[in-house]
């Protein structure tokens, strides 16, 4: 008679931790495949908004959307949708929007549950992603206050091609006080990408010149109006800070980056 062979406990417990060794092994990997491929398509979002910018510039006198090298956009329903006046991020949105330059589900990141923009007013329930600073108040003069002090990013907001211009950026979920001129703090930053505890800031930054970096700090090489923030030190600019802490010349501290998300205001974006 044939005698069949059955596993004994002992057999069958080894098997059984082996697998488990692999599921341990297999399912960190597949995570961070996950994130990457979430990171990459993060990234093209954020290059189609520049893009898409690009392109809506070329009927703007070079100038991106928002302002027209004289006067920032009047807020109205045919101009903004009444989502504010063309120095704040929901106006540029809006522009993008309703000149079907880029759709709804464009300014949406996959990290994120929002709601992409249909019609009406733009507002932080309808995109991801912070923008290059142009104005400090709602002002519509641009040589008024603050907003004459903002004039080197605004050379900044039309199409020069410059490879260490932010232009676009995933926004903070945390940050310092809310202040027009807040210290830089990092320490006290968190993002939207799976795995950013505070104090740990990374995602997609989208240059002048269409190329995308998937940056793990918010500390970076920028070039503003000519002045470079790395002449001394590398990585010194802060890109959700107003002011450039490092700049020794007077006349250069406000030649940096900053990146604001909600209002025309908001240092470092609204906070959750």
């Amino acid at each position: 008679m044939n005698k069949q062979r059955a596993f004994t406990l002992i057999e069958l417990l080894v098997v059984i931790s082996i697998i488990a060794i692999l599921i341990g092994i297999l399912f960190p990997a597949i995570g961070a495949v996950q994130r990457h491929a979430r990171q990459t398509e993060n990234g093209t979002r954020v290059r189609g908004i520049v893009q898409s910018m690009i392109q809506a510039s070329e009927s703007r006198r070079g100038f991106f959307p928002g302002f027209d090298g004289f006067a920032f956009t009047n807020d109205g329903t045919a101009t903004t949708g009444n989502s504010g006046p063309g120095q704040t991020v929901e106006a540029r949105f809006w522009i993008l929007l309703n000149g079907n330059y880029t759709n709804g589900d464009a300014l949406v990141s996959k990290q994120e549950t929002k709601d992409p923009w249909t019609t009406g007013q733009v507002t932080t329930d309808n995109y991801s992603y912070a923008m290059l600073k142009i104005a400090s108040n709602t002002n519509t003069d641009p040589t008024n206050g603050r907003n004459g002090n903002d004039r080197f990013r605004r050379e900044e907001w039309r199409n020069e091609q410059n490879a260490q211009a932010p232009i676009i950026s995933d926004r903070l979920t945390l940050g310092p006080a809310n202040s027009v001129q807040a210290a830089s703090q990092p320490e006290e930053y968190a993002s939207i990408h799976d795995g950013s505890t505070k104090g740990n800031w990374i995602g997609s930054i989208g240059f002048g010149d269409l190329h995308v970096d998937f940056a793990k700090t918010p500390l970076i090489d920028t070039r503003i109006a000519g002045y470079s923030n790395s002449i001394d030190t590398p990585g010194q600019d802060d890109i959700f800070a107003q002011l450039d802490t490092s700049a020794t010349n007077s006349d250069d501290i406000n030649k940096n980056a900053a990146m604001v998300y909600e209002g025309a205001v908001n240092p470092v974006g609204i906070f959750e």
